[in-house]
């Protein structure tokens, strides 16, 4: 549903969307936690991208709209443009305009095109 990729890079944003989403309502220590290690884990040279992509997409989780009693089955067959707006997630591209942070523990962390 977030679009980010399913590597290092991705889980740290999808962490930070999260925190975003929910953060605010249950103090997810763990997620924050989470965030922050993996932010500043970052291969040498993405650290400062890794931040500033999180808090981007912090604030992206922060706009979204997804109930804790979301139905997801009941969506699996509709269009994910549709779901994704239905729940108030920002088209990806929007939030990120330079593109999406990818990378894994190894390499160094850039931006590439925007993920589903």
């Amino acid at each position: 549903m977030s679009g980010y990729p399913q590597d290092t890079a991705g889980e740290t944003a999808l962490l930070a969307f999260t925190d975003g989403m929910y953060g605010h309502r249950a103090r997810l220590r763990m997620i924050r936690f989470g965030l922050v290690a993996s932010a500043i884990s970052a291969p040498r040279g993405s650290v400062l991208s890794a931040l500033t992509f999180s808090i981007r997409a912090r604030r992206r989780g922060n706009r979204t709209r997804i109930p804790f009693a979301y139905r997801w089955e009941d969506a699996l067959m509709r269009p994910l443009a549709e779901v994704r707006a239905e729940l108030g997630i920002v088209p990806v591209e929007r939030s990120h305009p330079a593109g999406i942070l990818t990378g894994g523990p190894e390499s160094r962390w850039s931006f590439g095109s925007a993920i589903c």
